[in-house]
């Protein structure tokens, strides 16, 4: 299955486990009134005792050594981040060994996805559009926002990012207090308000953490890219980590590929409707690509393509599928991966592509 919202399909009989997995509505409705309660608490002190300043550093330290040397003051944040560095006692070390080494692989082809699914599928989700919307980072400053997305990503499937007190813990940590303050300063805008509910609550994030895991993996065929089933599993489990230790409640992360499959269509068909902030997102990021992407060939196809990974549901959604002629170009993507490499930026390692990213957000901050 794509990323569709249509209904599940009925050949697909999800195992015992994943049924038993599958969160009530009564469940998923009280999990959006639910943020990050320890990562909240921080930000909250933060802001009353003026504060902000050192939330602010901490943001910018790449590693756990610029922490050091910062000397924060605030006993709550120091203990936040020094404290909890390590992985769950159920962590599959070689899954996660197999998802880390898949990326750096084939880190071109997940990073296009990212890009083309994962975050055009997020703005489908109505009352989530809705709060990234009113992230003024988001619509100030596009690829600011999307270089921190994929430094996140890129950083986080390094070699060593998640070995003893690694850096990749300080990651996720800045995540999550990131999070955390956007929940702070949009819980006061009157749109936000009106939803009755915590905005970047719990099911948003795991909405978003299977964008980045299952809906990811079901797009990378589209493009002609064949994953094992031990390689999907290993990817979608360092992601359950990952969601894990961003914060997100385990009963919200599936174990198995059925479980993602049937939670995703669950939390699609509970929030998946048009949306004027959603298609604003959408119509943004498509026109960042058109203005940075040098390629004249993938600046006319960049729309009927993320229509078509994304599949005609999602895309009526977010508002990109109803030109008769995006419809036309869409019907020959199914040809995509016989000339993806017309359209698709040239193959790099992954130490360059990270390299890339850590001087484009430097050259932007100078401005």
């Amino acid at each position: 299955m794509g990323c569709s919202t249509s209904m599940i399909n009925s050949a697909l009989k999800p195992d015992k486990t994943s049924h038993k997995f599958l969160p009530s509505n009564e469940e998923l409705d009280a999990f959006r009134q639910v943020g990050d309660q320890e990562a909240d608490a921080i930000i909250e002190e933060l802001m009353e005792v003026g504060k902000k300043e050192e939330l602010y550093k901490v943001f910018k330290a790449r590693t756990f050594k610029d922490i050091a040397l910062l000397k924060i003051t605030n006993e709550k944040l120091r203990s936040f981040l020094e404290s909890n560095n390590q992985l769950p006692e159920w962590v599959n070390s070689s899954q996660m060994k197999i998802a880390g080494e898949l990326f750096r692989k084939r880190a071109n082809d997940f990073l296009f996805v990212l890009g083309t699914v994962s975050l055009p599928y997020c703005y489908a989700g109505a009352k989530g559009a809705t709060a990234l919307y009113h992230t003024e980072k988001i619509r100030k400053n596009t690829e600011l926002r999307l270089l921190d997305t994929t430094y996140f990503v890129v950083e986080i499937m390094g070699e060593n990012a998640f070995n003893d007190s690694g850096d990749g813990f300080l990651l996720v940590k800045q995540v999550r207090l990131r999070h955390a303050l956007a929940r702070y300063f949009l819980k006061k805008i009157p749109a936000i308000q009106e939803l009755e509910e915590t905005p970047v609550n719990q099911e948003d994030m795991a909405g978003t953490n299977l964008a980045f895991s299952y809906i990811l993996l079901q797009a990378m065929g589209k493009i002609g890219v064949k994953l094992s089933l031990t390689e999907k599993e290993a990817y979608l489990h360092f992601w359950k980590v990952m969601g894990y230790l961003l914060g997100i409640k385990l009963s919200l992360l599936p174990s198995s590929l059925k479980g993602a499959f049937w939670l995703e269509k669950q939390i699609a068909m509970r929030q998946f409707y048009p949306s004027l902030e959603g298609k604003s997102l959408t119509k943004q990021l498509i026109s960042h690509y058109k203005n940075t992407i040098p390629n004249t060939g993938t600046k006319i196809l960049m729309q009927p393509l993320i229509a078509y990974l994304n599949g005609k549901e999602v895309s009526d959604v977010i508002g990109i599928s109803d030109s008769n002629r995006n419809s036309t170009l869409q019907k020959i993507m199914v040809l995509l991966p016989l000339f993806r490499k017309y359209i698709f930026p040239p193959a790099q390692p992954y130490s360059t592509i990270k390299n890339q990213i850590l001087n484009r957000m430097e050259l932007i901050n100078k401005i």
